[in-house]
Parts: C-alpha cells; sequence; structure tokens
C-alpha cells in the first residue's frame, strides 16, 4: 500500500513531518531505513517466493521487508522469474520507496474518484 499511496491524501500511509518521513523501518545490517520518493519505473523488489512473503509480514508485524530483499542480492540470478532472488539494482532496498501522483497519475485518479482501502492488513 504504501509504496503507491503512503502519500495519498487522507489515507493513513507513511506518517509524515514537514514532507518528510517521520518512521523508520527495521533494518538488520542498520539501526533503521526511512522510506525515500522512488521514482523509477520499475521496482523488482523481492525476493517474492511464499517463505519470504511469510517473513516480510512477520506474524504481522510487517518488518521484515528490507531483510528478505538484502537476502535476495547479490545471488547472481540469471533467471527473472526466480521468486529467491531480488531483481533490483538500485542501491536502496525499493520496497521502502513511495511513489507520488507525478509517477502513477492514474491510480492516484482510481483512488481519489473510487475507493481507497487503507486499512486492508
Amino acid at each position: 500500500f504504501d509504496s503507491y499511496f503512503g502519500t495519498f491524501p487522507g489515507a493513513q500511509g507513511i506518517p509524515m513531518a514537514g514532507g518528510v518521513p517521520a518512521v523508520c523501518i527495521p533494518d538488520p545490517p542498520q539501526p533503521c531505513q526511512a522510506p525515500y520518493h522512488d521514482t523509477a519505473d520499475v521496482n523488482g523488489g523481492g525476493p517474492h517466493g511464499e517463505a519470504s512473503a511469510q517473513a516480510d509480514v512477520h506474524g504481522g508485524a510487517m518488518d521484515g521487508f528490507i531483510e528478505q530483499a538484502l537476502s535476495g542480492k547479490g545471488k547472481g540470478c540469471t533467471n527473472p522469474n526466480d521468486p529467491a532472488c531480488t531483481q533490483s539494482t538500485a542501491t536502496a532496498v525499493d520496497a521502502v520507496g513511495y511513489h507520488t501522483q507525478a509517477e502513477i497519475p492514474n491510480y492516484w485518479a482510481y483512488a481519489r474518484d473510487f475507493v481507497l482501502d487503507d486499512h486492508m492488513f
């Protein structure tokens, strides 16, 4: 949700203070990683396998995304559909990047004109 609508007006997404994320996401090698504005057209994310998805959610804590993304980097993956790989080549973990209306205007138009479910989890 936060990747696309974390900064959508009125949504309970990324807590902001003065236009800057006021939250930090657990990052095993560092204390944490703040969300960042990601303007990339492609976000590889991952790994996307079942075990990684369960580790991302981490029993409802939703704090395993960075750890899983880092676990899939540098494996020399040659199959882009391998769910154990992180496909992103970005130096930052794109799992904590967010987009704004500038990158995804159609999605924001749908959210504005229809229903945006910001309490799905």
